[in-house]
């Protein structure tokens, strides 16, 4: 008997954010106010990224650097991607063009922080500076079991000035900056894909079994057909199949029996991104009898796409 398994993927989104404005120390502004990455994938998928650019404007004119850094909503280390229904979600980094990390949890003072100062034109009140940065949600490598659904974080930002001699002026603390939006999309990743036999031999055991290896990041919908409506046929037999030329057997999915062909389950209880195993039983009711001799076989095809 043969076991054809397929699966089907999905797609992942984003959304959030809103500008700000310091007032002491500097001003700067955020476009876009909402940075929205691309869909993350945290079983098969690599890291995502989006930017955006800060317009830090001096208001002292003696004001040659500054420093600039990002405070999640927490405290956790590292930082990361939050939803209210879902939990905690992907790391993140927020990258200056130097490839150093800005982004630190919500109690770290921009005091204490090394990152490199950027330069303010010289001139009076009001001159301005553009500065990108890059938002990199981490690639998932270790597995960690997070959900579907949408995830962000409204970021606040500190600012410390400097005078030409790099001494220190004054700062501006936690003031409203950026949101960061990342969706993780209802994701079905079969690690049993390719066709795969059970074969009853000789009928020295009336049950065989297949550990089907799946993922995913949701619920999921399953659909299970087969070829001969549960019968083992006998190569070459008419059409519909004599009594004598085939063999009923009875199936059971992760322990449930399936009572219908097509059988169609919605909304099975996710997988996780770690994966589980689904057993996949045939089971015949009694020893074969009063069979012509021959090979019998039946297709199992099993479907397995995103739930809601």
């Amino acid at each position: 008997m043969k076991f054809w398994s397929i699966s089907a993927g999905a797609l992942l989104g984003l959304c959030g954010a809103q500008p700000a404005l310091a007032a002491e120390c500097a001003s700067v502004t955020f476009s876009p106010g909402t940075v929205t990455l691309p869909s993350y994938d945290p079983i098969a998928g690599g890291a995502v990224q989006s930017s955006f650019t800060a317009t830090i404007n001096r208001v002292k004119p003696s004001t040659a650097s500054v420093r600039l850094i990002f405070n999640d909503i927490s405290y956790a280390t590292p930082v990361k991607f939050h939803s209210d229904l879902a939990g905690g979600g992907p790391f993140y980094q927020i990258l200056d063009s130097g490839g150093i990390n800005v982004a630190f949890p919500r109690n770290v003072n921009v005091k204490t922080t090394t990152n490199p100062l950027i330069p303010t034109p010289s001139g009076p009140p009001g001159d301005s500076v553009s500065v990108s940065y890059l938002v990199n949600a981490l690639a998932n490598s270790d597995g960690r079991d997070l959900r579907n659904g949408a995830y962000g974080t409204n970021l606040s930002y500190s600012i410390e000035c400097f005078d030409g001699g790099n001494s220190y002026f004054g700062s501006d603390l936690v003031v409203p900056g950026p949101s960061l939006a990342v969706t993780i999309p209802n994701l079905v990743s079969l690690t049993t894909a390719s066709p795969q036999t059970l074969d009853f031999e000789n009928f020295t055991t009336l049950t065989q079994q297949l550990n089907v290896g799946l993922k995913s990041t949701g619920p999921i919908n399953v659909d299970l057909r087969t070829d001969n409506g549960r019968r083992l046929v006998r190569l070459g037999s008419p059409n519909p199949a004599p009594k004598n030329s085939y063999i009923a057997y009875s199936i059971r999915l992760n322990g449930r029996a399936v009572t219908s062909d097509p059988y169609i389950l919605t909304n099975a209880p996710r997988a996780g991104v770690g994966g589980t195993q689904w057993p996949l039983q045939l089971i015949l009711a009694a020893q074969p009898s009063g069979k012509l001799a021959g090979t019998y076989a039946d297709m199992i095809t099993l479907t397995l796409t995103p739930g809601s």
